[in-house]
C-alpha cells in the first residue's frame, strides 16, 4: 500500500459507493481480512467508522479461527510424522503463510495435506485411530475404484466442526494434469508456521498448482487471483523458464497464461515482458478472463452449472487429448457420491464404472 493505491483508493472512495456490497463482495470472495488492511492503511477519513468496524470484526473471527486449524494442522502433522508417514501441509494455513506471509489473513474451512498415494492406507487407519471419520467406509474394490477418479478423501472429526482432506495428488485423473507428488515432495522448499519448519511446494510448483485449481474452478473467487498476485510479488526470484517448461509439459500453459492474464488484468500486477508477450500469442485468453470477470463482479450469487464450469474447464486446455481425457473420464470415473451406499465384492468391481454413467442417465 504505497502513496499511489492510497490516493486511488481514496479517489474511489470519494464518489457513490456502496459499502454493504463492498462488504457482501469481500465476504464472498474470500477477501475481507485484505480488504481490511488496505481500507485501515487509507484511514477513516475516506471510509465510514462502522464499515471498517465490520471488517476489523470479520478479519478478527477469522483469524481466531484459522489460528484454531493452523493449530490443528500442526498436530496432524505430528501424529502422521510420528508414525512415520510423508506428508505435506497444502493449501489452508501453510498456503497462506507461504503466500501472504501471515496464516491469519487468509479464510478457510477445512485442512488439506498431501501423501504419496503408497501412504494413503496407513494415513487413514491412523486418523480413525484419532478419532477422525472417513467420508466413505472403504473396502478394497472402492479405493481401487476411487483411486481411478478422485485425489482426495475427506474426514471429520468434532462432529464435523474439523474437516480435513487427504490428498494424493494435486488433481483428479480426469482433468489430466500429471504432476506428481513425489516431484513435488522433491522439490520442496521450507516454511514455518507457528514455529514449526513444515515442507512446502516450490514456488514454481505452487504457481502452477494455483492457476491450475484456479481453472478448475473457474476462478470462482478473487482471492484464488490475489494468490497469484502475492505469490509473485513475494517470490520476485521465480524461474520463469522452468516454471513453463514445467507447464508445456504437464499441458497446462495456458492455464499457467490465463492465472498470469487475470493478474495483471484485473490487480495490475507486474509482469515480465517475455510473459505478456505470449498473451498476444493466445487470444482465448481475453475471452476466457471475460467470462471469470463476468462470473466474478456481475454473478456473485449465481452457482456454476456442471455444463458451464465443464466447457470451461475445456477450453482452458491446449491439448486435444486432454479435453477428450475429461469428457471421457468425467463420464465413466465413479466419484464419492456415486459409490456411497453401495458396496460390491471384488469381484464385482469391475462395474463401479457403470454406475456413473447409470446415475447421470437418472438425472
Amino acid at each position: 500500500m504505497d502513496s499511489f493505491w492510497i490516493e486511488r483508493i481514496k479517489a474511489l472512495a470519494s464518489d457513490e459507493i456502496s459499502w454493504e456490497r463492498i462488504l457482501f463482495l469481500a465476504g464472498g470472495h474470500g477477501v475481507t481480512p485484505l480488504v481490511h488492511r488496505s481500507l485501515n492503511a487509507v484511514g477513516p477519513a475516506a471510509v465510514p467508522s462502522s464499515v471498517l468496524k465490520q471488517l476489523r470484526d470479520d478479519s478478527h473471527r477469522i483469524a481466531t479461527r484459522s489460528l484454531v486449524l493452523a493449530n490443528e494442522l500442526i498436530s496432524i502433522i505430528d501424529l502422521l510424522e510420528t508414525n512415520d508417514i510423508a506428508c505435506m501441509p497444502y493449501k489452508g494455513p501453510a498456503l497462506a503463510e507461504q503466500v501472504y506471509g501471515d496464516f491469519r489473513i487468509r479464510s478457510f474451512v477445512d485442512l488439506d495435506i498431501l501423501i504419496p498415494q503408497g501412504e494413503l492406507g496407513k494415513a487413514r487407519a491412523v486418523l480413525t485411530a484419532d478419532g477422525f471419520t472417513p467420508q466413505l467406509e472403504m473396502t478394497e474394490a472402492k479405493e481401487r475404484a476411487i483411486l481411478r477418479s478422485e485425489c482426495d478423501e475427506s474426514f471429520t472429526r468434532e462432529s464435523g466442526k474439523i474437516l480435513l482432506e487427504l490428498h494424493w495428488a494435486i488433481t483428479p485423473p480426469f482433468f489430466s494434469f500429471p504432476l506428481k507428488t513425489e516431484d513435488v515432495f522433491g522439490r520442496a522448499t521450507k516454511i514455518k508456521l507457528l514455529g514449526k519448519e513444515l515442507p512446502a511446494p516450490a514456488v514454481e510448483d505452487l504457481l502452477l498448482i494455483l492457476c491450475v485449481n484456479g481453472t478448475k474452478d473457474k476462478w470462482g473467487r478473487l482471492e484464488f487471483i490475489c494468490r497469484v498476485a502475492e505469490l509473485l510479488h513475494r517470490y520476485p526470484a521465480l524461474d520463469w523458464d522452468v516454471t513453463f517448461g514445467r507447464a508445456r509439459e504437464l499441458g497446462a500453459e495456458r492455464m499457467l497464461l490465463l492465472g498470469l492474464f487475470l493478474a495483471q488484468y484485473i490487480l495490475e500486477t507486474q509482469l515480465p515482458d517475455r510473459v505478456t508477450l505470449r498473451f498476444k500469442q493466445s487470444p482465448i485468453l481475453h475471452r476466457l478472463a471475460a467470462e471469470v470477470c463476468d462470473l466474478l463482479f456481475n454473478r456473485p450469487k449465481d452457482t456454476l452449472s456442471q455444463f458451464e464450469l465443464a466447457m470451461f474447464r475445456i477450453r482452458s486446455r491446449e491439448h486435444l487429448r486432454d479435453r477428450f481425457t475429461y469428457c471421457f473420464k468425467r463420464a465413466l470415473a465413479p466419484t464419492y457420491q456415486d459409490l456411497e451406499g453401495l458396496s460390491l465384492p471384488a469381484s464385482l468391481e469391475f462395474l463401479y464404472p457403470l454406475v456413473r454413467p447409470f446415475r447421470l442417465i437418472r438425472k
